[in-house]
């Protein structure tokens, strides 16, 4: 009796041991309240966050479009099943996506999707398409050209509208040849469409497609090469995509009355209205372009050979000459008093300075100055010419065009700097030093070596409104502007391998957004860096010319409305970084998760406990969402 008496009480013990590990079994796997959960059919293959905030998901059965409100469906596409990521390509700046198929061997079609609606915009294939062999964005016509072959083996041209889908016009080019093949990413000038064959220059009308005028060119050796960093890569069935880096280009004049034509052996200029050639003959140039320059006192041209000419807006008379001999290839470029600074980068990887005379052409000095790693940072300042490379610092002299300090400061791993006002401060190897670029003199800004857990290499450094922030995949350090530590936050990574993945799903407008805004945070003076620096009036209008070619502001549709409310918002993210770490603590639990870290006082704000050593996921840092795959078929999102 005892022994059976002795049993029930271990058994009961047992049962109460095993409902109370149940518990804290319970306890322990708490979810994180979720904001919504979506299921699908079948499993998940891919998913892409949109710029515009819209979650993109392909199965097996469809493509579809999630609501970031609610999780529902806003769209699904069964023709597009088992879609393969690569043919995702997404159009910059825009809520469009251009989904691209190869149905044989040099015949693509193109669908143009607009993920907030879901509706498709156009389908190339159904379009009469055979084969497209350019598609170019032209924002300032509020349109998609498409250029190819119709099932005819005919040259067609095809605008659509971006809001809507509807063709603008359709042209047969019956000018073009059997072995004419397009050689430049089209340019939108004064309304209408200037494009590049490898015979001539066509100018179309933006409005109806009919050609205004022809131009045969002089240089048949107009080339195309694939830029192998497109989204397709650069096989031979992918090289029809539209991500080409080309020799041949049409770029502005300095007025809205001509344009000049570029192609890897040629320059010439011509007028807007007839097409007719302003220059006798091209000139000759001995290399690909690298860089053109409107100087006021004329077109400078650099090329790879390397040269760097300057050439007569009116006649195309080398002005310089020759030119002067460079040591390499311009790199960076900014004005100074004495002329235009250059820096030059050789085939063997060395790089050094110089400034020209911008009447003669030829170095100011008479030898370049040497500098070690490659240029990072170029500024004109009251001392001389501040730069640093990515091994050294230092400044060089406007008197002399030799360096200020005897011994540059060397820099090593991890060389990260941020800016206010005439103070540079650059992390080098556990160590933080202030530039003053008033003095030309450098101090140790922090006493003790600036220690990253991990061993990590800092990812950003940035000014706050009171202080300065290192940051790395999953540490911040913030300094005030007197060099004390105001505050120091690690999160230790879940692997090695993800850590600084984070950053892998945040938007593109997001992350545009907050470089532009570190940038203004970072202090630079207007026109004084080498990226900013082109202060001459002329060459600072051509840049905004530029810049128009890639604004939308044509397109009124709902999609187009939402991104530009997106891009006002993203200005917000700023504030926060988002780590991914094994040590998440929501309250209730700890665990692997993601932590949403206030960049001004270090405190975490938010945390998603994930429970997955290796998540998938995709976060939108403007929409407060993050988007995790919690089962293969399944998709929750959390507020963060």
């Amino acid at each position: 009796m005892k022994k059976r008496i002795l049993f029930i009480s271990l058994c009961l013990m047992i049962l109460s041991f095993g409902i109370h590990q149940s518990n804290a079994t319970l306890l322990t796997k708490a979810e994180t309240p979720s904001f919504w959960k979506t299921s699908f059919p079948r499993g998940i293959n891919w998913q892409r966050m949109t710029d515009v905030g819209i979650l993109v998901v392909s199965t097996d059965d469809a493509l579809y479009g999630l609501n970031p409100e609610n999780g529902q469906k806003l769209w699904q596409h069964e023709f597009l099943k088992k879609l393969k990521e690569e043919r995702y390509d997404p159009i910059e700046n825009s809520p469009l996506v251009a989904l691209v198929d190869k149905r044989g061997l040099m015949s693509m079609d193109h669908v143009i999707l607009d993920v907030v609606s879901g509706k498709v915009l156009c389908n190339t294939g159904e379009m009469g398409f055979r084969t497209v062999e350019m598609r170019t964005e032209l924002p300032p016509l509020g349109g998609i050209l498409f250029l190819g072959l119709n099932k005819y083996g005919k040259k067609i041209m095809t605008l659509v509208d971006a809001g809507d889908g509807h063709a603008k016009f359709t042209q047969e080019l019956k000018d073009f040849g059997g072995t004419e093949m397009f050689a430049g990413r089209p340019f939108v000038m004064n309304g209408d469409i200037l494009v590049v064959s490898n015979k001539a220059i066509f100018r179309f009308n933006g409005q109806t497609g009919e050609k205004v005028w022809e131009i045969e060119q002089k240089s048949p050796n107009a080339e195309v090469i694939v830029d192998k960093s497109a989204g397709l890569g650069a096989s031979m069935a992918n090289s029809l995509n539209p991500k080409f880096r080309y020799f041949t280009q049409i770029r502005p004049g300095r007025d809205k009355n001509s344009f000049f034509y570029t192609s890897k052996k040629y320059v010439n200029s011509f007028d807007f209205a007839t097409g007719k050639a302003l220059w006798a003959d091209p000139v000759k140039v001995g290399g690909e372009i690298v860089e053109t320059i409107y100087d006021n006192g004329g077109f400078i041209v650099a090329t790879d050979d390397p040269e760097i000419i300057m050439l007569d807006y009116q006649n195309g008379t080398r002005l310089w000459g020759k030119g002067p001999k460079l040591k390499g290839t311009l790199s960076f470029y900014n004005y100074c008093d004495k002329g235009l600074l250059i820096s030059m980068e050789s085939s063997r990887g060395k790089n050094s300075l110089s400034i020209l005379d911008l009447k003669t052409g030829q170095h100011v000095f008479d030898k370049p100055n040497k500098v070690d790693g490659q240029i990072v940072d170029l500024q004109l300042t009251p001392k001389g010419i501040f730069y640093r490379t990515t091994e050294e610092v230092n400044f060089q002299s406007l008197e002399t065009g030799k360096d200020l300090w005897d011994k540059s400061l060397k820099l090593k791993e991890g060389n990260v700097a941020c800016q206010k006002d005439y103070l540079q401060w650059i992390y080098s190897d556990k160590k933080l030093f202030e530039v003053n670029l008033q003095s030309a003199s450098m101090k140790e800004f922090v006493a003790d070596k600036v220690k990253l857990n991990e061993k990590e290499a800092p990812s950003g450094f940035q000014v706050r409104n009171d202080g300065i922030l290192l940051t790395s995949s999953q540490n911040l350090v913030k300094f005030g502007f007197a060099g004390n530590v105001m505050y120091s936050q690690y999160f230790h990574s879940p692997t090695a391998s993800t850590a600084g993945k984070i950053f892998g799903g945040i938007m593109a407008v997001g992350g545009t957004m907050l470089a532009v805004a570190a940038a203004a945070n970072a202090g630079y003076a207007k026109g004084a860096t080498a990226g900013g620096g082109r202060t001459y009036e002329v060459d600072s209008y051509i840049r905004q010319q530029e810049q128009a070619q890639q604004m939308w502001s044509a397109v009124a549709s709902a999609g187009f409305a939402m991104m530009n409310k997106r891009f006002k918002a993203s200005a917000q993210t700023e504030n926060y970084q988002a780590i991914l770490t094994d040590d998440a603590n929501d309250g209730s639990q700890k665990g692997v998760g993601l932590v949403k870290v206030n960049k001004d006082n270090g405190k975490v704000e938010a945390t998603v406990i994930l429970g997955d050593k290796k998540p998938v996921y995709d976060l939108d840092e403007i929409g407060g969402l993050m988007y995790y795959r919690s089962k293969d078929n399944e998709i929750t999102a959390f507020k963060f």
